[in-house]
């Protein structure tokens, strides 16, 4: 019962964003000390935007993309290559 209560306070949106930038982190080998950063959004294309920087080399470099809602994932992992 407390699965099905839980599961209806799920935003989707929300959840999909949390993901993204969460693999992300984990691609980065990221935690709360490291100098990485990422920030998802729903943009009104309904597409998921990754936005990212690193400061791992010191110098602060940047990345964004677009992805698929459904695959929040593969998006995070994406973004971090091309930071990484």
């Amino acid at each position: 019962a407390a699965l099905e209560i839980c599961g209806l306070l799920n935003h989707a949106p929300t959840f999909g964003c949390v993901m993204a930038e969460r693999a992300f982190l984990q691609a980065m080998g990221g935690g709360c000390l490291s100098p990485v950063a990422a920030l998802a959004t729903l943009p009104t294309s309904g597409r998921l935007r990754l936005e990212a920087v690193s400061f791992q080399t010191g110098a602060a470099r940047r990345a964004a993309e677009e992805g698929d809602a459904a695959n929040p994932r593969e998006l995070g992992r994406r973004v971090a290559a091309l930071l990484g």
